[in-house]
């Protein structure tokens, strides 16, 4: 049986990273960053969901460098907005699958659906976060 980090160039680090999951590739091997104080309070909560919203929203992120691996170290604000939007549809496919609304992101409800607008919304909010330090057009 394989694990984390052996053949299969995964790996899943949990410390004081001092906020939500994140992740990186390089050279085609993946890194998921777990902040340990963030993941305690999601586990009190018994808030489930948001673990697996975040992990599926990193491991997007993750797969679309690895098919794609000049989005490594791209920082054109076009290549960010794609794997941001690729990020969150796939983190609202989690509430779509279970048929839960979701209420962090609005990104699907049991009564609308897909909310586009939403995807956009905070697609831009975070690309918006990653050009702070610089991007280019």
């Amino acid at each position: 049986m394989e694990r984390a980090g052996e053949k299969n160039d995964v790996s899943v680090i949990v410390g004081n990273f001092g906020g939500a999951m994140q992740s990186k590739t390089e050279n085609g091997k993946s890194t998921v960053f777990v902040d340990a104080g963030s993941l305690r309070g999601l586990l009190a909560a018994n808030n489930y969901l948001a673990i697996a919203q975040q992990a599926t929203h990193e491991g997007d992120h993750n797969l679309t460098r690895l098919g794609s691996p000049r989005l490594e170290t791209s920082n054109r604000r076009s290549d960010l907005e794609f794997a941001e939007r690729s990020a969150y549809r796939a983190n609202g496919y989690i509430n779509s699958a279970l048929r839960i609304d979701d209420n962090n992101y609005k990104l699907w409800s049991r009564q609308f659906g897909w909310a586009p607008t939403y995807l956009e919304w905070v697609a831009q909010r975070s690309v918006a976060d990653d050009c702070k330090t610089g991007c280019t057009p």
